[in-house]
């Protein structure tokens, strides 16, 4: 009790007020109760507001409205780890006039005689965004550019074989282009709507690989964010897999359905399967064998990339499982 007797003393005391408000970032202090303890003048400078108009406010003034039931309270928010900045969650601020502007946030627990409070450490990234967000584009043309060099050298009389490695070269390389063009376009600085972006991803595929209305896609696509290191392994997967049943699974002309999933399975996994109605895959096939195709190959060395695994489900076709775990600061 004297530790936390001393605690309140430098809490409340002036020097720590005075450090507390020359610091760079805003600072501010959240009760147990999620309503605003301390704003220092750096806080007063981003929001906009004096600290009179925010003390004894929920948290939620400082939010866009869209968030304030993720935010309804500090414990969902906050689970008692220390968070640095540089480490910290990137969030959307709201400024007095209604403005949005791009947040990071450190946090940290103090103990108290009266009750743990929050203390978040917030800083306007706006400026490190736009540059991050200009990288994704400058990757994304690059990328691009890439692609139109692989379309061009299969269209130049490359022999059969050639040709279709480099197709499938080239559609690689645009689905890992799509995903920096969703980071692009993003609200977060480093996730995307996986769903999105696989139903466009898909779309692609479809356009590209099949010439009529013999193959119904058939999607089931959960909205879940994924950072960029999951993002492109994952996407790379659903392109070979969609590609594999576009291209082997009805041959002759035959007709069928590709029905795609994405969604979560658990609190920590995740699943992506993608079934057809087809063929089937032979009853000695392996994904890590050598004598598989380059794609299946690839598959495997993805699924081990996200930390998971790819399988075989049942079904009267191919239906293929990956699961992944979530991204940590999901």
């Amino acid at each position: 009790m004297e530790a936390l007797a001393i605690a309140d003393d430098i809490l409340n005391g002036e020097l720590l007020r005075s450090v507390v408000e020359g610091l760079p970032n805003g600072v501010l202090v959240v009760n147990s109760d999620g309503l605003i303890t301390l704003f220092n003048r750096e806080a007063e400078r981003l929001f906009g507001y004096h600290r009179a108009e925010v003390l004894g406010q929920p948290l939620e003034i400082l939010l866009p409205e869209r968030h304030w039931q993720s935010h309804r309270n500090l414990h969902e928010q906050f689970d008692g780890i220390t968070r640095p900045l540089g480490a910290g969650r990137v969030l959307t601020g709201r400024k007095k006039s209604g403005a949005e502007f791009p947040v990071e946030i450190g946090l940290s627990l103090l103990e108290t005689a009266t009750g743990p409070l929050a203390v978040a450490s917030v800083v306007d990234i706006t400026g490190r965004q736009i540059r991050i967000k200009e990288l994704h584009h400058r990757v994304k043309n690059n990328l691009a550019v890439v692609s139109s060099l692989l379309s061009l050298a299969a269209s130049r009389g490359a022999p059969g074989p050639a040709r279709a490695c480099l197709e499938e070269s080239e559609r690689r390389v645009l689905s890992m282009a799509l995903v920096h063009e969703y980071m692009y376009v993003s609200e977060s600085l480093d996730r995307i709507n996986f769903a999105d972006y696989a139903q466009q991803l898909v779309d692609q595929l479809q356009a590209a690989l099949t010439d009529s209305d013999r193959i119904r896609v058939e999607t089931d696509l959960e909205p879940i964010l994924l950072e960029i290191h999951q993002a492109t392994p994952c996407g790379l997967v659903l392109n070979e897999l969609v590609t594999n049943s576009f291209k082997h699974a009805f041959p002759n002309g035959r007709s069928g359905v590709v029905r795609i999933s994405f969604r979560a399975v658990s609190e920590k996994e995740i699943l992506l399967s993608v079934e057809d109605n087809g063929v089937g895959v032979p009853e000695d096939f392996r994904f890590d064998q050598e004598r598989q195709s380059l794609g299946m190959l690839v598959v495997s060395v993805l699924a081990k990339q996200l930390d998971g695994n790819i399988r075989l489900g049942k079904g009267p076709g191919a239906v293929f499982e990956l699961r992944f775990p979530f991204p940590v600061s999901s």
